[in-house]
């Protein structure tokens, strides 16, 4: 598998497996099932038996936010310019400028599936802070939970700003090769 392949599917199992925990972690906030998990994780066959689809299945996720959020989500106006983009440094038939290109792409795509990700992530920190240390129990950890969550929220806004600056990036790159282009023609 070569590097860009397995970018590719890093950053998918990646954005799948921490929309898995926020899932986790937002369901905990309704019925506290932290021990029950950690009962069975001590299990010998827990390994075996759950890592495999769990994996399979963090992949599957992280496909579907990355395809939700880059086509609803930040759905793009000039989808088009991007597909001339494309074909603008594919025809130069330089194998590493295309490459390039499409891995500053893939970064930028990678960023924009992060964005609602860790805004789910905060909000399931925030309501498994709620619910799993109510009545005051713990009270001190609830309100560490709760400014981590909001910390974690913050941190989706700073992304949403270094995806406008990659975009800015890929812009300039594509415009940078074209110019070259014209200048070797």
């Amino acid at each position: 598998m070569d590097k860009f392949s397995l970018d590719i599917f890093t950053s998918k199992l990646a954005i799948g497996t921490i929309w898995l925990v926020a899932v986790f972690m937002f369901v905990c906030g309704f019925y506290n099932i932290f021990p029950f998990i950690e009962e069975l994780s001590n299990t010998a066959t827990w390994g075996m038996v759950v890592a495999i689809p769990t994996l399979v299945f963090s992949y599957t996720l992280g496909a579907l936010a990355t395809y939700l959020s880059n086509a609803l989500i930040f759905k793009s106006s000039d989808t088009f310019m991007e597909l001339d983009d494309f074909i603008s440094v594919a025809t130069l038939e330089n194998e590493f400028l295309t490459k390039r290109y499409e891995s500053l792409k893939n970064q930028h795509d990678f960023f924009k599936a992060c964005i609602p990700t860790i805004i789910f992530l905060g909000i399931a920190v925030i309501w498994s802070s709620y619910g799993v240390f109510k009545n005051g129990y713990m009270q001190e950890v609830k309100y560490v939970a709760f400014a981590l969550g909001l910390i974690t929220i913050l941190a989706a806004f700073v992304i949403k700003r270094i995806t406008t600056k990659q975009k800015s990036e890929i812009r300039a790159y594509v415009d940078r090769v074209k110019k070259t282009a014209i200048s070797d023609t």
